[in-house]
């Protein structure tokens, strides 16, 4: 007699963004309708939630009212990616995220989590009794799964159910990955390298079913992050970065079909997301000699970096991208735009290169391709005139883009991760420019806590763990003495 499925449910954690399908998403719904010994359910709670309460709290209730439009003008949360580092922030109490919660239907939740934001989440889902299988992008910039158990320990999770609740699976997962054998398993699990070419057999992604489907899917060309080094990023830094797969003819043809069916499948995709980090040069020749994207699709995602761009040919090749009539859309990565600041955070190019691929952008790029200059507000800077200087200079990027493509900001304050170098040497204190604040609620704070404090209205009374695992932290300048914020020495949030 033949023995009955294991049901469970499939879920992406709050908080997410639901601009795009991620490629995770892909892939397990794909994995898990294929596996004969799953009865499979999929939640879309995480996109409702985003939808339905995030989208709305996060300027209508959060901030003081009119403070940032009164002080910036339509500058503020309008022009800026502002509302996408927020999202994180919006209080959600315990009875809204137990709506979810009490949909599911199964005993065994598989959960993938983007970022620490989600584990505020996770825990309530595992003090209600469901056995929680957790893996994602958030995991996998952890040493190993020790230390995301220590973090549900600082949560004050409870412990029984942490012990029995809750495996995690650490790694990517393929089309080959059986969770089956991983519940019937039950313990934590470090999967063998994936088989990356596998996404492009995955035709089914259950987001893009949900009444709140995103118009944008996640075909990834390539792997990992091109650099690998900032230091204050905690999720490639120190990570075997595989930036291309081997490409050929067979490859191709399945890349190809993929897109097809996609565009067939949902009808609402209109946008590929070609890459969620870098294009190299292989790549888009890659695409650019094999790659045709059907009528339907109008719009791309393609990032690149600052020094990719200063190479020509990598730079024709990228305008080859928007074949005339494709909208493409990306990222420039300035961050900071000096020398010293580049070097703090090893970023891997100079004030030259950030130079030569404006050149480039201006010689072979048009108006199809729409750019968000990245800045992160409170980096290290040796004194208080390198951010009147660059300001000024991100204002003159502005304006010389702006001649040749349409032109926006990404503008984010620094975010001390617990897992990124640049926390460490603060913890630490061999950090010479940045120094170790006790208390997030000081004055003297930087980054993402000045911005909390000056703007979220009941931050003082936020007592949710993950946030105030962010590490506080001060800028001095060359000589020790004390900085003030970005913004307090010279606001700036973008150009209108």
């Amino acid at each position: 007699m033949q023995s009955s499925k294991l049901k469970v449910t499939f879920m992406l954690a709050p908080k997410i963004q639901t601009n795009f399908a991620p490629g995770a998403s892909r892939i397990i719904s794909t994995n898990l309708v294929r596996n004969k010994k799953l009865d499979v359910q999929f939640s879309d709670f995480a996109l409702r939630l985003y939808h339905d309460y995030i989208e709305n709290e996060r300027y209508k209730h959060y901030f003081h009212e009119g403070d940032m439009l009164n002080t910036y003008g339509k500058l503020s949360l309008e022009y800026t990616k502002y509302g996408s580092q927020l999202y994180n922030f919006v209080k959600i109490p315990k009875h809204v995220y137990q709506v979810g919660i009490d949909e599911i239907e199964t005993d065994y939740v598989i959960v993938s989590a983007v970022s620490i934001f989600s584990f505020s989440f996770v825990k309530q889902l595992i003090e209600s009794g469901k056995k929680v299988i957790l893996g994602g992008a958030v995991i996998n910039t952890y040493p190993n799964v020790s230390y995301v158990r220590q973090y549900f320990k600082d949560m004050n999770t409870d412990l029984d159910k942490l012990n029995n609740n809750l495996i995690i699976v650490q790694g990517f997962v393929d089309l080959n990955t059986d969770f089956y054998e991983i519940i019937k398993e039950w313990k934590d699990v470090v999967l063998p390298k994936a088989m990356y070419g596998t996404i492009y057999d995955c035709d089914y992604d259950y987001l893009m079913e949900s009444k709140y489907s995103p118009n944008v899917v996640v075909l990834p060309l390539s792997e990992g992050c091109y650099w690998g080094k900032c230091t204050y990023c905690d999720i490639f830094n120190g990570r075997e970065n595989k930036v291309d797969i081997f490409y050929n003819d067979h490859l191709a043809k399945k890349i190809q079909n993929n897109i097809n069916t996609i565009v067939k499948n949902y009808p609402n995709c209109d946008c590929l997301n070609l890459h969620e980090n870098y294009l190299s040069q292989k790549t888009l020749d890659f695409i650019n000699n094999y790659i045709d994207f059907p009528n339907k699709i109008t719009k791309l995602y393609g990032y690149t970096g600052i020094k990719f761009l200063t190479n020509d040919r990598y730079t024709k090749a990228f305008s080859d991208l928007s074949r005339g009539r494709l909208k493409v859309f990306s990222l420039l990565g300035a961050d900071g735009v000096n020398n010293f600041t580049l070097s703090q955070c090893n970023r891997g190019f100079s004030f030259r290169d950030i130079e030569q691929a404006l050149i480039n952008i201006g010689t072979y790029l048009d108006k199809h391709f729409i750019f968000s200059i990245t800045m992160i507000k409170d980096l290290p800077i040796k004194n208080y005139l390198d951010t009147y200087k660059s300001n000024e200079y991100y204002e003159k990027i502005y304006y010389f883009l702006s001649k040749y493509i349409w032109t926006t900001f990404n503008v984010n304050y620094l975010i001390l991760y617990p897992n990124s170098k640049m926390t460490q040497s603060v913890v630490n204190g061999s950090n010479k420019y940045m120094k170790l604040l006790k208390n997030p609620l000081d004055i003297r704070s930087s980054g993402i806590h000045y911005f909390l404090n000056k703007y979220l209205k009941d931050y003082n009374s936020m007592i949710d763990p993950v946030i105030r695992s962010l590490v506080p932290f001060y800028r001095v300048d060359e000589y020790g003495g004390l900085l003030p914020q970005d913004d307090e020495i010279q606001p700036f949030h973008g150009v209108v």
